[in-house]
Order: C-alpha cells, then sequence, then structure tokens
C-alpha cells in the first residue's frame, strides 16, 4: 500500500466517522462518550475500550473484527465499511 493511498484511506475513515448523522460520538454497545477509540470494522460502529475488549474475547473475528481507530493502515475497505456504516445505522 502506497503513503497516498493510506492518507487517502485515513482522510476516508476521517470524514466518515466525523459525519454526525451516524452517530459516532459514542460506544454503540454501552453509550459511553469517552474513549472512543476502537471500532468494528465488520458492522462499521466505534467502540470503548471496554466493549472493544469483549467484542475481542467473546466473538471471534469473523464475526466482530476489532480495529484501534488510531492505527495508521486502514484498507479502502475496512474504511469503505465504516463509511457504509455507523453507530445509527
Amino acid at each position: 500500500m502506497s503513503k497516498h493511498e493510506v492518507l487517502s484511506n485515513l482522510e476516508l475513515l476521517k470524514m466518515s466517522l466525523s459525519e454526525p448523522k451516524k452517530k459516532n460520538d459514542h460506544c454503540f454497545d454501552c453509550l459511553k462518550t469517552n474513549g472512543i477509540e476502537w471500532a468494528s470494522v465488520s458492522y462499521g460502529i466505534v467502540l470503548c475500550i471496554d466493549c472493544a475488549l469483549l467484542h475481542k474475547s467473546e466473538l471471534s473475528p469473523n464475526i466482530s473484527r476489532i480495529k484501534s481507530l488510531t492505527m495508521p493502515y486502514w484498507s479502502y475497505e475496512e474504511a469503505m465499511l465504516m463509511a457504509i456504516g455507523g453507530n445509527n445505522n
């Protein structure tokens, strides 16, 4: 993946997460508003660390693939899943 592709994927991710209609300002599972630094790429939702750990321990990656929102490498497909998803969908 080139540096340009990484930047455009991150830009797509940031744009989709900041859309107010997506309701990505809180954890999808517990509704906490602080510490939202994780995502279930499978569902296009954002999670707090506690709920992300539950997803990782209770669900297989085939059901809920957890990824850090601060991680610099997001593929185009992962960024698109987040753009299509959102806590409000």
